[in-house]
């Protein structure tokens, strides 16, 4: 293997690569001018959407007859109009009122209701507006009655309560960003890799131009670690736009809706983005030797494009995980791909260094990254893969125009994988609930054994083969 002929074939692809217009799109487009388009038009409708709220008044209700002191605070009350309803609780549901209020009186207490209707944000308004003016009421009729007694109106505030934050304003800014950037992140990276990823692979069978490439004195290993690094390149400088963008445009997004106001700060220093840096290199190149991978099963770019929507769906799962409240990243967790680098970033955006845990992190991406760069060696050696010699996914109503086959295509597998994945969700759960060990033994055989031999029976493949019963 000569270093010579793989940066050729690099600089051959990249100047390929950087011809297409939605690599280029996905690259410069999206970092450069979605973020601050979207954060600029969302805060203007935010904002435009909140000042017409705020400055309507809530159509408020009552039930039976209410205090006369309670009756005037709501008619003082600007932002709140007393309608007059027969059935308040019929014209909350139809909208014509925002919420309403009923007296209860118990043995002991009298209670006060505040009816609302949660999913609508007029609604959630109107019962905070009438909250006030009920404690207000209540604080009064605490006042009046200790007067009444003789005692002293300090016994209603003991002591003064207050809340001291000990996070500076840079910690407050990195907890919001590390909530939002790392799932963003990995996006990008998808983004990035996938254009290139499956031109290089699934467009050039589709052009004819593979055979061509393959005839090129070059070894085989020299031509895939070329695409490889094309791809790489393109989904790092995606990525590193990305965050960029992003991080800018969510500063300057919050500071234009006014929710800073001191309390918040955006601060990276030369060793955190440093460090970012570092985490972006091995997470690039096991995301796009992934791409790669799957896009060589494919033998078109529309193929390709249906095979790796699922993918996109299973690596941004683990990025949710690492949304779920209370989860910090340990060393088991530094582990696991995908979550160890969101988790990571979580806890650099709080400015938490751990030397240990940022090597780990490091180290077992660049381990994966590696597995899956031997994977897509191997695939691109197959023959059957790489040229896509196989029937593809067949389907037909009528089972004699499918013609026969000696095992299933990846496709049809996965197919048949998540058939009966969703056969075991929505009913072996409910089987094994109600017949119990028979149910086990039901989805076992009913739902597991019996949906596999049917699709090899439907796609007319070979039994022993398809099943590995051969000896």
């Amino acid at each position: 293997m000569k270093f010579n002929k793989i940066l050729t074939i690099y600089k051959k692809e990249i100047k390929d690569t950087l011809r297409d217009r939605r690599t280029l799109m996905a690259m410069v487009l999206v970092p450069i001018i979605l973020y601050p388009a979207l954060f600029s038009v969302m805060g203007q409708i935010m904002a435009i959407g909140s000042q017409k709220l705020e400055s309507e008044r809530s159509a408020i209700a009552y039930i039976h007859e209410i205090p006369h002191e309670l009756d005037s605070l709501l008619q003082k009350e600007d932002k709140l109009e007393v309608a007059v309803t027969s059935d308040p609780a019929s014209d909350l549901q139809n909208g014509n009122i925002h919420a309403y209020m009923e007296i209860k009186h118990f043995s002991i207490t009298d209670s006060l209701f505040i009816y609302y209707d949660g999913a609508i944000d007029r609604s959630r308004l109107a019962r905070e507006r009438l909250e006030n003016v009920v404690q207000i009421y209540k604080r009064n009729i605490q006042e009046s009655s200790l007067q009444e007694a003789g005692i002293d109106l300090a016994v209603l505030d003991p002591f003064d309560m207050r809340k001291v934050n000990i996070a500076p304003p840079a910690r407050m800014g990195g907890m919001i960003l590390g909530s939002i950037i790392p799932l963003l992140l990995i996006v990008t990276l998808m983004m990035g890799a996938m254009y290139p990823a499956i031109d290089l692979t699934a467009g050039e069978k589709e052009r004819g131009t593979l055979e061509t490439i393959l005839t090129v004195p070059v070894k085989r290993l020299e031509l895939l670690l070329g695409k490889f690094f094309t791809v790489s390149t393109v989904a790092f400088i995606t990525g590193f736009l990305n965050l960029f963008s992003m991080t800018l445009a969510y500063s300057l997004g919050f500071i234009q809706l006014g929710v800073l106001s001191g309390k918040l700060e955006f601060i990276f220093s030369p060793i955190t983005l440093f460090i970012v840096f570092l985490l972006i290199i091995p997470l690039s190149l096991f995301i796009s030797a992934i791409m790669l991978s799957v896009s060589l099963f494919a033998r078109s770019f529309k193929d390709a494009q249906n095979l790796i929507t699922p993918l996109y769906i299973l690596l941004i799962i683990p990025a949710f995980f690492a949304m779920t409240p209370g989860i910090e990243l340990t060393n088991f967790l530094a582990l696991i791909p995908i979550l160890n680098i969101t988790l990571l970033f979580k806890e650099i955006m709080l400015q938490n260094f751990s030397t240990e845990l940022i090597f780990t992190v490091f180290l077992s991406n660049t381990v994966y990254a590696f597995i899956a760069i031997l994977i897509f060696s191997k695939l691109f050696n197959a023959e059957q893969i790489l040229f896509a010699e196989g029937k593809g996914l067949q389907f037909s109503f009528r089972h004699s125009e499918i013609k026969p086959t000696e095992v299933f295509q990846p496709v049809n597998t996965l197919l048949i994988l998540a058939f009966i994945l969703i056969l075991l969700f929505y009913i072996g759960s409910i089987i094994q609930l109600k017949f119990e060990h028979w149910g086990i033994l039901i989805t076992e055989w009913g739902l597991l054994f019996l949906p596999v031999i049917l699709a090899v029976w439907y796609n007319k493949v070979d039994f022993k083969k398809a099943l590995n019963l051969i000896v």
